[in-house]
């Protein structure tokens, strides 16, 4: 018997894998999926990322991208043993309170039944912008969000970091309705002087 080798299998620290989790980003056109792992720092670290177009808002479409998304992950990552997912998801799919609608909900359910997930919670994308936003400056923004979508955009609208409103706007009339929006916020004096289109 080798007795370095024996030494060295005894002493030797045993290198855990870490557990990756995905973050899966939902929305009308398009799926984005990210890998993450969380470091000895309690940051996240994004290792791969990639996004699939959706053909069609249509939920048997949206899980079928989302396969071919994470599949590719998968391969590039060299594993799959992934199953923990954060979800990100638009406007449209929640209630003015952020809560997720009850009819999203249930399709939620179906795709991660599907494609054998289990959330673990869920983000605003909203939420997540401003976050970034917060991050990158060092303070709480005051910030003008539009969420857009095919049918109708999403206004939301943060003072020091808060959401302070948030109304929908239609599409075929975008700037006199978004105007018309604007001046709804009664109770806030001055607008904040950003704004900034996503989706």
């Amino acid at each position: 018997m080798n007795l370095p080798d024996a030494f060295a299998q005894i002493f030797q620290k045993k290198q855990e894998k870490k557990e990756v989790y995905l973050s899966l980003v939902l929305e009308e056109s398009a799926v984005q999926v990210a890998l993450w792992t969380v470091r000895s720092t309690n940051s996240p670290h994004v290792s791969e990322a990639t996004s699939e177009r959706v053909t069609g808002d249509a939920w048997d479409r949206r899980l079928e991208a989302c396969d071919r998304a994470i599949a590719r992950l998968a391969e590039k990552e060299g594993r799959d043993d992934f199953e923990k997912v954060v979800l990100g998801l638009p406007a449209s799919y929640l209630t003015p309170e952020d809560d997720i609608e009850h009819a999203v909900r249930l399709h939620i359910k179906t795709l991660t039944q599907e494609l054998e997930l289990s959330a673990i919670g869920f983000v605003p994308i909203h939420q997540a912008v401003v976050h970034q936003i917060r991050q990158e400056e060092g303070v709480p923004p005051s910030i003008i969000l539009i969420e857009m979508d095919s049918q109708e955009s999403t206004l939301i609208l943060y003072r020091v970091g808060v959401m302070v409103g948030k109304a929908k706007i239609a599409n075929n009339d975008f700037v006199p309705s978004l105007e018309k929006t604007l001046k709804g916020f009664k109770d806030i004096e001055v607008l904040p002087s950003r704004i900034l289109l996503y989706g």
